[in-house]
């Protein structure tokens, strides 16, 4: 008989699956830091085809389609990204299979293993600073995770509908990831 309750079960299947999500997110931030458009960026507004959000992004964004298979369950991810030199803006969605249920009670902590497994993904990054945040009204997590390579992530991660939704920025100042944040709007 196990003494793992359902919420702690639930808890670390979290951190498992932010754990391979950001790994991609992170892959894709890479990729599109290394895609150096030769056009002057013009903001454009994003809409999801899948969730309904808006975000502004300072160019045209690339969308990648992507799911990880962790234990029996299959996680679909939806990541979003524009970069430009040492700069890069990014969106993953992680739609949550049918099994994860969330309840608003255990909502501290899966903002507190989403973070903590944004860390664990990124090899020599270390937890700067953490926040509360809000992303399009919902509650959420926010701070700067400080890389290996000396360079700095901000970062807003809530869950909405079922779904994980993690805003990163590399190379921003403060006051561009804000407008960033600001700019994103779940849909109706």
């Amino acid at each position: 008989m196990s003494d793992i309750t359902p919420a702690a079960k639930r808890q670390r299947l979290i951190v498992w699956i932010v754990v391979a999500v950001v790994g991609v997110g992170t892959a894709i931030g890479v990729t599109a830091l290394l895609r150096q458009p030769d056009a002057a960026p013009v903001a454009t507004t994003y809409v999801s085809p899948d969730f309904g959000y808006t975000v502004v992004f300072p160019g045209n964004p690339t969308r990648v389609e992507d799911s990880q298979e962790i234990g029996t369950l299959v996680v679909e991810t939806y990541a979003v990204s524009w970069g430009k030199g040492d700069v890069s803006y990014l969106v993953n969605t992680a739609l949550y299979p049918d099994e994860i249920e969330f309840f608003d009670e255990d909502l501290e902590a899966n903002l507190d293993n989403s973070v903590n497994g944004m860390i664990d993904s990124v090899a020599g990054s270390s937890l700067v600073e953490s926040h509360d945040e809000s992303l399009g009204g919902d509650a959420g997590r926010g701070g700067t995770i400080a890389l290996e390579s000396g360079a700095t992530q901000r970062f807003v991660v809530a869950f909405h509908g079922g779904a994980q939704y993690l805003l990163i920025t590399n190379g921003t100042n403060a006051a561009d990831h804000e407008a960033f944040v600001a700019s994103f709007e779940f849909g109706a």
